[in-house]
């Protein structure tokens, strides 16, 4: 289990994700929490992503500050929870509500890491 400063506890279990919102992040997030099936990874990436403007969205966006839940974009339905975007992994994802999770958490290549292994290991 990982938990960051400012945003989430992050676990790695061997069937799933599971990212959990307290406090006031379930109100920014309007979730409390966050299910993703190992199976459902397609791909990890610790690229930093950039502020969405005139999105829409179900959650929280205040450029430059947060963007916190669903948000509506071409490529289809994305979950942010973001403060810091260089401190963020995106989750691309199949046969799941959303296309892709991005979450900011602290040691993002660590975790990154920690997801392709519990990806692989549940591939074999």
């Amino acid at each position: 289990t990982y938990t960051s400063r400012y945003m989430v506890k992050f676990s790695i279990k061997k069937t799933a994700i599971i990212i959990n919102f307290e406090g006031y992040k379930k109100f920014l997030a309007l979730k409390n929490n966050l299910r993703i099936p190992l199976s459902s990874v397609k791909s990890v990436s610790t690229t930093p992503v950039k502020w969405l403007v005139f999105t829409p969205k179900a959650g929280t966006n205040f450029p430059g500050l947060i963007m916190a839940g669903t948000f509506f974009r071409r490529e289809g339905i994305t979950f942010y929870y973001v403060r810091d975007l260089k401190k963020c992994i995106t989750l691309s994802l199949q046969n799941h509500r959303y296309c892709k999770v991005v979450i900011q958490v602290d040691q993002k290549e660590e975790i990154a890491l920690q997801i392709r292994r519990a990806v692989k290991e549940f591939q074999n």
